[in-house]
């Protein structure tokens, strides 16, 4: 705790070989580097999801992640990378020297979409520039299942206008957003400004919002 980062590598250490890897990786790159950093290891099967609170997927092992305990940090390592002792050695340097970013966990882009566009972390920033209504929301998440309908009939309606009506897994993906709940409904501009909804849910509420912020008015439609 009283190091810089704390390092926390997860694997099925349960399994004998799987540990006896993780740790002669971990036992490599921590050489020559146990001044600023304190290297830990632990089971995937009891920190899953605990390794998501720091950005991972929680889906993808071996992997690692650092915390900061007194500046409130935490990071994960770039699940594309390849887990060995030079990577994490040259991630965990960049902690130090600020080269080393926060990785963000994304599905891959859909190769379809239907009415509503489905975002993910790597096409996040597509909608960048456009008028857009963004669906945050979790899998799990009963009033998101009540609100899809509804969502596709509203995506549907505003088909072809000026406006991207769209949804992403904040379970699966890195969000910028601070989301409270599911779902959440966030109008972004276009321009820089972004709103988050709080009316109604139905059909009539949301297009008429989304109609108000377009300038125009349902009846036009």
């Amino acid at each position: 705790m009283e190091k810089d980062f704390l390092i926390i590598a997860v694997d099925a250490i349960s399994e004998e070989t799987t540990k006896n890897n993780l740790v002669n990786t971990l036992t490599e790159a921590a050489n020559g580097r146990l001044g600023s950093f304190g290297w830990m290891y632990g089971d995937s099967a009891e920190l899953a999801r605990g390794v998501t609170g720091a950005g991972a997927s929680g889906n993808v092992f071996p992997t690692i992640v650092a915390i900061n305990p007194a500046k409130q940090i935490q990071i994960a390592f770039d699940e594309e990378l390849e887990f060995t002792s030079q990577n994490i050695g040259k991630w965990v340097d960049g902690l130090l020297d600020g080269t080393t970013q926060p990785f963000k966990k994304s599905e891959p882009i859909p190769e379809n979409n239907g009415p509503v566009t489905t975002l993910v972390a790597k096409n996040f920033d597509t909608i960048q520039g456009k008028a857009a209504l963004v669906k945050y929301y979790a899998p799990w998440c009963g009033h998101c299942k009540t609100l899809a309908p509804v969502y596709e009939e509203l995506a549907q309606k505003f088909s072809g206008q000026d406006v991207i009506i769209a949804e992403i897994d904040a379970t699966a993906n890195y969000v910028e957003a601070a989301i409270q709940g599911f779902p959440t409904l966030i109008w972004y501009d276009g321009k820089g400004g972004e709103e988050v909804y709080e009316g109604g849910r139905t059909l009539a509420d949301l297009s008429s919002f989304v109609s108000s912020k377009l300038g125009h008015s349902h009846d036009e439609l």
